[in-house]
């Protein structure tokens, strides 16, 4: 399959997992609430978590996000006593994250594992395992699996809390067609502009600073091309000096009052001859004409918003990578990952 074809799944995917998981998921939480939540993952898998932190923030237990080798080095610093781990690998391949399991569970804490291969290492650990209904995608850049990973974790996170779902997650999947072929279009236009350029910057703000990373990353490993995520206020004090003529910024921004920065910084930027786009996914069909994309419905359901903020980025990175004449399915450097030696059975 190519990159396009897992992109293209992604609603039917989520119409999906909001239909199946939400019961099977809340079978596998601990009797009692847990006081603390330790979230672990890398890469995509990290991208993630950051997109959910706002979700389990609301179980009113401390959360703690960590890399797989930050919780090797802090297990002693860490409480076994009412702390659930939850350790998200799509591949359930990646070494870290597999040796950082084993340790928890040496440790007798209560980790659920969320994976999309039921039969991978890290699913035979012991651990209760979150299945996601996506099975590890046969190349190299992660789409659809990021996709399931940022939506299963909302489920848990829905799950812990013990409320239900939002009640139009429904319409928002049907939008999120939509979304999706607009997506597409503006990936299309935007790539030629984004394969001349030094580097591109991703922007987002609370939950889309995940999203920012994960889209950024999307870039650079299928295209080859430079680029970064960030938090937007952050990126304002002192790294805009870092751009130039040809570096391109892309905002996203879900609220209003993360748009109207947005406009003002794209404005500020402007004085310097550094191009600017505007991914918009607020809830309201009043966005400013000047803004390059646009979600076409009024709901601010979180429980979706980190895919369908994804999905613009994810096809940018297809396309620009078709500019530039790269394989977004093999990457720039196809075989970087045996040297880099992050997964299981890995060797150069």
């Amino acid at each position: 399959m190519l990159v396009k074809d897992y992109i293209q799944e992604q609603p039917e995917m989520a119409a999906q997992m909001i239909r199946e998981l939400p019961d099977t998921y809340a079978a596998l939480l601990p009797a009692s609430q847990p006081e603390a939540i330790l979230l672990v993952g890398t890469g995509s898998s990290m991208n993630a978590l950051m997109t959910a932190l706002p979700v389990f923030r609301k179980t009113g237990a401390a959360v703690v996000l960590v890399s797989p080798q930050e919780c090797l080095e802090s297990l002693a610093d860490m409480p076994t006593d009412k702390t659930l781990a939850i350790v998200v690998s799509q591949s359930g391949e990646s070494i870290d994250t597999l040796h950082a399991t084993e340790a928890l569970l040496k440790r007798d804490t209560s980790v659920i594992v969320l994976t999309g291969n039921p039969d991978s290492p890290l699913a035979q650990t012991g651990a209760a395992v979150a299945a996601m209904p996506v099975a590890d995608e046969q190349i190299g850049p992660k789409t659809k699996g990021y996709s399931a990973t940022a939506l299963a974790l909302q489920i848990l996170g829905h799950a812990l809390t013990g409320h239900d779902l939002p009640d139009d997650t429904a319409s928002v999947v049907s939008n999120m067609e939509t979304f999706s072929l607009q997506s597409e279009r503006w990936a299309i236009n935007f790539a030629m502009r984004a394969a001349k350029a030094d580097v591109l910057v991703v922007l987002g703000q609370k939950q889309h600073v995940g999203t920012a990373s994960e889209g950024s990353l999307k870039i650079a490993e299928m295209s080859g091309l430079p680029s970064f995520g960030e938090e937007t206020e952050e990126m304002s004090h002192g790294r805009f000096h870092g751009l130039t003529e040809r570096s391109l910024v892309c905002f996203i921004t879900a609220i209003d009052a993360e748009y109207d920065f947005a406009c003002r910084m794209k404005a500020a930027l402007k004085n310097f001859s550094i191009q600017a786009e505007i991914v918009d996914v607020r809830p309201s069909l009043q966005a400013a004409e000047e803004a390059g994309l646009k979600w076409p419905g009024k709901s601010s359901n979180t429980l979706l918003a980190p895919i369908i903020a994804a999905l613009p980025f994810q096809y940018l990175a297809v396309h620009t990578a078709l500019v530039k004449g790269i394989d977004p399915e093999k990457m720039r450097y196809p075989t970087m990952g045996k040297y880099l030696k992050i997964k299981v059975g890995t060797a150069a």
